[in-house]
């Protein structure tokens, strides 16, 4: 497993999103174009760019090739490679492996009371509520459900209140920078 964090967000520029525009492939490119704003595109574009160094390294035949979805819509790349992207206002995540794999970023912010309600569980939300910093309990706990099913492939469909009740066969690292979090999943060996 090889995973990337880019936080040096003030790269993000109209001529750095033209610049990445002529190295990803065509699908992402057409892709990230659908962003309405740079910072989308720039990050879309970022990202992809990442991806590619990352499967160069691994050995990928064709690190540009276009990416096939499953049945749920995690993307992967023919010949086996497993990999997950994300990315928010304060940093881009890639995560690449032979096995399945999930990522997730989140900047620090507030959240919203209800939305606790809505996805976290009952120990979930007493941990977030007596938590010194609440908002980073909220955080963390998000971007382990939200890497944990994507490395499920299965995205944000479950169940999200119990999701992390059992990640059998998942192992989950929480990564933590002053204004974000970043947790990866991968599959135990």
């Amino acid at each position: 497993m090889q995973y990337m964090i880019f936080d040096h967000m003030s790269a993000c520029t109209e001529e750095e999103v033209a610049r990445l525009k002529t190295v990803v492939s065509a699908q992402r490119r057409e892709y990230a174009m659908r962003y309405k704003h740079v910072f989308g595109q720039w990050a879309a574009l970022k990202s992809y760019e990442m991806l590619t160094q990352m499967l160069n390294k691994a050995g990928c035949e064709n690190p540009t090739a276009e990416w096939l979805y499953s049945d749920q819509g995690k993307p992967y790349i023919e010949g086996g490679l497993c990999f997950s992207i994300s990315h928010c206002q304060k940093g881009l995540a890639v995560i690449v492996d032979t096995d399945p794999v999930g990522i997730d970023i989140e900047q620090i912010r507030s959240y919203n009371p209800s939305l606790v309600e809505r996805t976290m569980n009952e120990r979930e939300q007493a941990s977030i509520h007596n938590s010194e910093d609440p908002a980073r309990t909220f955080i963390r706990l998000w971007t382990q459900k939200e890497a944990y099913l994507k490395w499920k492939g299965t995205g944000i469909t479950e169940d999200l209140q119990n999701c992390l009740n059992n990640t059998r066969g998942c192992r989950l690292t929480t990564l933590e920078a002053p204004e974000y979090i970043c947790t990866l999943a991968e599959s135990e060996r």
